[in-house]
């Protein structure tokens, strides 16, 4: 089993069609969204568009309810529950304007989602820059929930939601220009970037390898050898492979004795 990582594309979602769609791969092409703000307001908050947007207009509270231009993760619709853990976030963006000091935080926040109804699981957890914001480059946020609890899917078919906010501790106010946010994302659906709007999650998931059938010399063993019980034979192309008592996995006479297994190799490829 491997933690579930997700990763932002700007894609429209199948299943909310103002988000953007999140792909479980990575190896994608990289691309872009802009959102842009005003320049006028107080207000600290923008949220930043998983499709862009111009014309957005900062608020000086995230609200409780999502607006539905972040993210939805197409692909999963049957996850039960979300297990504890922490979530880790890593976000790559660029600004039209030097925004001083180290007054730039991201926010983020995932949730359920089902037939309109967002329900949160993390709550808001900040992404910290750890430099100043004096330039127009492309700088990278990043950071972890902490702790966060167990969360139970609110029905069927419910999948998991995520947005994200930039704050400007000084408002955004004053500058040149409206404000422009660029966000790196995937441009296909099928595969994000490795960076790009990338979370880990504490939702496990099987591992591809786990299906596949382990080869070795003169056999072919599925992965549920370490779970038979000692006198079990197991078929293979050169005979039967026998799990003794002691932990020990000798071949048939076909393997002439050579391929001997230990019980401690499977518990560390199955991580037990």
């Amino acid at each position: 089993m491997t933690a579930l990582s997700t990763y932002g594309t700007k894609v429209a979602s199948s299943i909310i069609g103002t988000a953007g769609k999140l792909s479980t791969q990575s190896g994608g092409v990289e691309g872009s969204s802009v959102t842009t703000g005003d320049n006028t307001t107080a207000n600290n908050f923008l949220e930043l568009r998983a499709l862009g947007a111009s014309g957005v207009a900062a608020v000086a509270a995230i609200p409780a309810t999502p607006t539905g231009n972040g993210w939805s993760l197409d692909s999963i619709t049957t996850l039960a529950s979300v297990p504890p853990g922490v979530w880790s976030t890593i976000l790559s963006v660029q600004g039209n304007e030097p925004f001083g000091g180290s007054g730039i935080n991201l926010h983020v926040r995932w949730f359920w989602y089902l037939s309109g109804v967002y329900t949160a699981i993390t709550g808001d957890y900040v992404l910290n820059l750890g430099t100043g914001w004096d330039d127009t480059n492309r700088h990278t946020f990043t950071d972890t929930s902490g702790a966060i609890g167990a969360s139970t899917s609110p029905g069927g078919g419910a999948t998991l939601y995520h947005d994200v906010w930039v704050e400007n501790l000084q408002g955004w106010q004053g500058y040149a220009s409206a404000p422009a946010m660029t966000c790196f994302l995937g441009t296909t659906a099928g595969a994000g970037v490795a960076n790009d709007a990338q979370t880990t999650t504490p939702v496990q998931v099987a591992s591809l390898s786990l299906f596949a059938p382990l080869i070795i010399p003169g056999a072919v063993i599925g992965p549920s050898i370490w779970q038979g019980p000692p006198g079990l034979k197991y078929p293979s192309k050169m005979g039967p492979v026998i799990r003794r008592a002691n932990g020990i996995f000798r071949g048939g006479a076909g393997l002439n004795g050579k391929n001997v297994l230990r019980r401690n190799m499977w518990q560390r490829l199955f991580n037990r």
